[in-house]
């Protein structure tokens, strides 16, 4: 599977932002450790939940199910501490966000249509590929 490494500065949210989010919500971790999954979580939550906002009535699910989920799509595990700095930087609606992922309640809508925005996500990866990638002239 197609991974990113994505840029740490000129961008939104840059290692900036996330060093302000993981001390406001206190975690003990290193910003740089984990920037790479909180990007691509951010990412995932701005291409999944617009897509799935108008399919069924929002709750609020228990936060390991939406971090297995999103694992699943990305292809890889990631920290529990960039899932928890992607939350608060897509203000998502938070329950009990101190406690652990399994007590951790966050409001999303129905993930049951989420598979079709799999197309979205790999345009994602192909075209932050592509602008990545050198351009060779010859």
């Amino acid at each position: 599977m197609l991974q990113i490494v994505y840029p740490s500065e000129s961008c939104w949210p840059d290692i900036l932002d996330l060093k302000a989010i993981v001390r406001n919500l206190k975690l003990q971790t290193d910003p740089v450790q984990i920037y790479q999954d909180f990007r691509a979580l951010y990412e995932w939550f701005r291409i999944a939940l617009p897509f799935c906002h108008n399919h069924g009535k929002h709750e609020f699910v228990e936060a390991r199910y939406v971090l297995s989920l999103t694992e699943g799509f990305i292809g890889r595990s990631l920290s529990e501490d960039a899932f928890r700095a992607a939350v608060r930087a897509r203000n998502l609606k938070v329950r009990h966000e101190r406690k652990d992922l399994d007590s951790m309640l966050i409001k999303v809508p129905d993930f049951g249509r989420v598979q079709e925005a799999s197309v979205l996500w790999e345009k994602h990866i192909t075209q932050y590929n592509r602008q990545s990638s050198p351009v060779i002239s010859g």
